[in-house]
């Protein structure tokens, strides 16, 4: 195991680390590694963990070296009675996953942190597969309705759901109604309240903002039809 890890350590030195990104070793919870790869877990019950494991820069996502950072990690939370992978997600690119740009002379370079995220099923915990993931279904539901409730009475405090009622205009109330709306799944109030704002001249730093929750609505088909050049369009007038 640690001549394994030092393997991989040694790989992701030099231009291994500049291009093609590598595994880690490196606990997130002691802050950043200078490579941006590392893992971070929450312990839900005894032996079931939640995971978000991550690949160092590259030049491209690392999915193999992503899941060799989950598999370490994983080997020691659990130790050699082994695990079980569950709910995985595995991303790099976009907003999600860490993209990172920077120029070489004139030219962009994007830079990835292939991330794979999901829940470290234990074989020592007792669990069956099937009740973990009640036990994790449960959780979720339990999770959103304390959400929504929250969302709720922010809106409340903001003034309502409607961003065309009193009190007098204000971009940044209107912003945080639309935030509030878009947690809500409220598409339709979050976009009215977004337009709001965006054509609000006295505050152009709420409506950039605005700008841009509108790509993220167009780009990812949320109560309008999915339209990437409707989404570019907004993220332009954002400043991107």
């Amino acid at each position: 195991m640690h001549w394994e890890r030092l393997r991989w350590l040694l790989a992701c030195i030099g231009l291994a680390a500049i291009i093609g990104g590598c595994a880690s070793t490196h606990n997130l919870r002691d802050g950043m590694n200078v490579f941006g790869g590392g893992f971070i877990e929450e312990d839900l019950r005894p032996g079931l963990y939640e995971m978000s494991a991550r690949a160092n820069t590259g030049l491209w996502p690392s999915y193999d070296a992503a899941a060799q950072t989950w598999r370490l990690r994983a080997e020691s939370l659990c130790g050699a009675a082994g695990f079980v992978d569950i709910a995985i997600s595995e991303h790099s690119g976009g907003k999600v996953a860490e993209t990172y740009v920077w120029r070489a002379g004139m030219l962009p370079v994007a830079r990835y942190n292939a991330v794979k995220s999901g829940y470290v099923l234990c074989k020592t915990s007792g669990m069956s597969t099937e009740q973990a993931l009640t036990f994790l279904n449960d959780r979720l539901a339990h999770t959103s309705a304390e959400i929504a409730a929250v969302k709720q009475q922010e809106l409340q405090q903001l003034g309502g759901a409607d961003c065309a009622v009193p009190p007098e205009p204000s971009a940044e109330r209107d912003f945080k109604r639309g935030r509030a709306l878009l947690g809500l799944q409220d598409y339709a109030g979050a976009r009215a309240c977004f337009m709001r704002v965006q054509n609000d001249p006295a505050d152009p730093h709420f409506a950039r903002e605005a700008c841009y929750q509108l790509g993220l609505m167009f780009e990812g088909g949320l109560g309008v039809p999915r339209d990437l050049a409707a989404a570019k369009i907004w993220y332009a007038k954002s400043g991107l």
